[in-house]
């Protein structure tokens, strides 16, 4: 038989060409929505076929409020709370770059813990700024910009924030219908000592409708538990109880 004349070269590089920008493509196509949403909370629905604006994501304050300082007793002239810059008290000293606890201070954050690898304050904290806190690079960053610090060492846990698995918030999945309101990292750990304590899980509790399993009136506990007695039938119902079986007393005298 014979053999089927071959591809002249031109066609089969035109044919291998055209493979490679249609995988090309699809590729771009996946790279692209696996991006969506990210840096802004999980992937959104897309907006309606109206055209819907899309809601705002909002970010909660730190718990301490917004902007750095101590929190005082004082109010300004709007009733607002008043707070001390850090830099007040930090600027007349000199950096400890070296401390990581807060044991031996006698001012302020006394007794501060400290567990969070083997960081000190100013692996964080900006000894030339204060009021702000710094990346790896030595970037200022302001205190209200937590994210961003924390996500350059704890990368895993921001992409699964972006995309919605790590990290609480109340409102709408659908920002096309309201907003949307994250929490930050620190609503839920301690910056200075961010792992969770150990627990031991209990004893799921008790459903007395799962209980009885077989499907029966009075099968496994359901009856005893429920209800007090021994027999379901007979303590609930008005049923005699069940004769105990006679007990004979031993002979007097006898082995």
């Amino acid at each position: 038989m014979p053999h089927p004349p071959a591809m002249p070269a031109a066609l089969r590089l035109a044919q291998h060409t055209r493979r490679v920008v249609l995988w090309t493509a699809a590729l771009a196509l996946v790279a692209t929505a696996g991006c969506n949403g990210a840096g802004d909370g999980p992937p959104m629905q897309k907006p309606s076929a109206k055209g819907a604006p899309l809601h705002p994501v909002t970010y909660r304050p730190r718990l301490s409020g917004p902007g750095s300082g101590l929190q005082t007793d004082l109010k300004d002239h709007h009733g607002k709370p008043v707070k001390a810059p850090c830099r007040s008290c930090h600027d007349g000293k000199l950096p400890a770059r070296k401390r990581n606890t807060g044991t031996s201070l006698k001012a302020f954050h006394v007794g501060l813990t400290m567990q969070h690898g083997r960081l000190s304050c100013l692996t964080c904290h900006n000894a030339d700024n204060y009021d702000t806190l710094r990346l790896a690079d030595s970037t200022p960053v302001p205190f209200d910009d937590l994210m961003q610090l924390c996500g350059q060492c704890h990368g895993p846990q921001k992409r699964d924030y972006d995309h919605g698995s790590h990290g609480g918030m109340t409102g709408y999945w659908d920002r096309t219908k309201g907003p949307r309101v994250r929490n930050q990292c620190v609503h839920c750990h301690d910056p200075h000592a961010p792992a969770y304590v150990g627990v031991v899980p209990g004893p799921r509790p008790k459903d007395r409708f799962l209980l009885n399993t077989s499907g029966g009136h009075g099968a496994g506990d359901h009856g005893a538990a429920d209800h007090g007695a021994a027999d379901h039938g007979a303590a609930d119902h008005g049923a005699a109880p069940p004769k105990k079986p006679a007990t004979h007393a031993p002979a007097q005298g006898g082995h």
